[in-house]
């Protein structure tokens, strides 16, 4: 009995409690609401390096609130890394210097007595104006310059020297776009004497020739750089030597001391779909080496095949990528003006594959320049003002296009995918053309036919006020 009777006096406790009237002193006080709004629309769509301009206005519901101010870009995807400061006012008028990309645009005013921010976002997409389009390399010795023809065929001349007030390496000869299998894009310049990489982005200068190794070599002779298929390795060709790469590496991303052997490898080389595997040609020897984990094999050719990949014996002209995994290679024969081609499956366990002669090929022994096609056993090259087409099983050639008289072809792409990550709609469907007219470069752009042949017989466009064009080089949107 006493225990319920202490249990309902606690009850009663408790109620009576609850029925005591708060009496403290509290002073509530209205807070300053501000509204920002802005005649920019809240999608922004600019080019990399464009000026922006805007401004926010503020309405408060107590004017005499007192404020920071402060733009910031970040990542659109990843919020949480670090954001970039563009300015600390209700208005900024910048340069856009992030990286093409999709960003949070984000104006903040914070009270400085109280600590709270109210915020405004924008969404902003930043290209870029040198995300896609052909390089072109005109000019000799030591005024040469590098420009882009863009998508909508506008061309920005000279970005090289632009983005970093200096002139190319002289006597350049080469531009290579290389992507790696992480998604990075890489730009080349090789020249007699070195070279230079350059960002993707801005055409800014990286590294010179001799910091692409980790020891510079001891003849600088640079002749070819590329990456494999999938973008898992990088190989130099330096003075007929080869130098390794393994992407995987987490170091610096240089390229070692040359692999052993006794050889003088080709610039022609033969990217592999696996791995880091690849096939080069030993110009001393005559015979095709493959690459697996920094080592160089010769190839041996088992019973069958068309041809002895230790001992081909004749002088390798040019090598370029065929359909599927073959690869087109023509070959002269060390005394006489008589041509091959030698096809190399790089994806079957018996690579000599086929072998045909070139029986009536016109003005062949004069060309320098040739594109195999990625479609049909074709191999254009052209000599002097004339464009022809090899076809290979016919084992002749016919001629597909002549330009004007007095002109000279100084360089021929096709534009051709080399890398699994990469694909264009066009595929092998376009070819490049560098001439020189009275003392004019120009760059020539056709269609190909299912025939191979230039569609209705002319170029689709032309582009003029280059100097002689050296290289042509596609590259893919980043």
């Amino acid at each position: 009995m006493t225990r319920q009777l202490y249990s309902c006096l606690c009850l009663l406790l408790l109620v009576l409690t609850g029925c005591f009237k708060d009496k403290g002193n509290y002073d509530l006080h209205p807070i300053n609401e501000l509204t920002i709004t802005s005649t920019t629309p809240d999608t922004i769509l600019v080019n990399q390096f464009d000026r922006i301009k805007m401004q926010v206005e503020i309405a408060q519901t107590m004017p005499s609130g007192d404020y920071n101010y402060r733009w910031t870009v970040y990542p659109y995807i990843n919020a949480g890394s670090v954001n970039d400061t563009l300015g600390l006012s209700t208005a900024i008028d910048t340069v856009v210097k992030v990286n093409p990309g999709d960003y949070t645009l984000l104006f903040a005013a914070t009270e400085k007595k109280t600590g709270i921010s109210t915020f405004k976002k924008f969404f902003m997409r930043v290209s870029s104006i040198y995300s896609e389009g052909w390089i072109v390399l005109d000019g000799e010795g030591g005024d040469q310059q590098l420009s882009l023809i863009r998508p909508d065929g506008s061309v920005m001349r000279n970005v090289y020297q632009t983005a970093n007030g200096e002139k190319l390496p002289a006597n350049s000869f080469r531009v290579r776009v290389l992507n790696v299998y992480i998604g990075d894009q890489d730009i080349f310049l090789i020249s007699k004497d070195g070279g230079v990489s350059m960002d993707y982005i801005s055409f800014k200068k990286q590294l010179n020739y001799p910091n692409w190794f980790f020891k510079a070599p001891d003849t600088i002779a640079p002749a070819n750089i590329f990456y494999n298929k999938l973008g898992v390795a990088g190989f130099v060709i330096n003075n007929g030597k080869v130098h390794y790469l393994p992407f995987s590496y987490q170091g610096p991303r240089r390229y070692g001391a040359p692999l052993e052997g006794d050889y003088v490898i080709s610039p022609y080389v033969f990217p592999m779909m696996s791995s880091d595997n690849a096939i080069f040609f030993d110009t001393k020897y005559r015979r095709f080496l493959s690459h697996a984990n920094g080592k160089l094999t010769p190839l041996i050719s088992p019973a069958g095949s068309a041809f002895d990949l230790a001992n081909v014996g004749k002088t390798l002209v040019y090598a370029g990528e065929s359909n599927n995994d073959f690869h087109n290679c023509l070959f002269k024969d060390l005394t006489a003006d008589k041509f091959y081609v030698y096809r190399l499956n790089t994806a079957a366990t018996n690579m000599a594959a086929e072998k045909y002669d070139v029986v009536d090929a016109p003005e062949i022994k004069d060309a320098r320049l040739f594109a195999s096609s990625g479609i049909y056993l074709q191999i254009y090259y052209a000599v002097g003002n004339k464009v022809y087409l090899l076809d290979i099983p016919a084992q002749k050639a016919r001629l597909v296009y002549t330009f004007p008289a007095g002109t000279q072809i100084t360089a021929m792409r096709l534009k051709m995918s080399t890398s699994l990550l990469i694909s264009y709609p066009d595929n092998n469907r376009v070819i490049t053309f560098g001439t020189l007219e009275n003392n004019e470069g120009k760059v020539y752009s056709f269609s190909i036919s299912n025939t191979g042949d230039f569609v209705n017989n002319t170029f689709t466009k032309v582009y003029t006020g280059f100097k002689k064009v050296v290289d042509l080089e596609y590259k893919n949107r980043k």
